[in-house]
């Protein structure tokens, strides 16, 4: 249980790279996004509900909170080269 939280923080990192694969205005897209944005207040929750907030966690929180800069930028190189 203790590792809950950062199991749906590992979860947003797949689903932010999925974004990588979808059409910005594709349904799926945006289901994706939101899904991302209601699993960082979850896993954020869980952690200080459940006491387990570990160091592990706040490593992955600083690489979680890089990737949407990655996928922004790719998906504008995306949109420009009309991959």
């Amino acid at each position: 249980m203790t590792q809950l939280p950062n199991a749906i923080t590992l979860l947003r990192i797949a689903g932010s790279l999925g974004l990588l694969l979808c059409d910005v205005t594709s349904v799926v897209f945006w289901l994706i996004y939101g899904l991302c944005g209601i699993s960082d207040i979850a896993d954020g929750w869980l952690a200080r509900k459940l006491k387990c907030v570990t160091k592990t966690g706040a490593l992955l929180i600083s690489y979680e909170l890089f990737m949407p800069f990655v996928t922004n930028r790719c998906s504008s190189q995306r949109h420009t080269l009309h991959l």
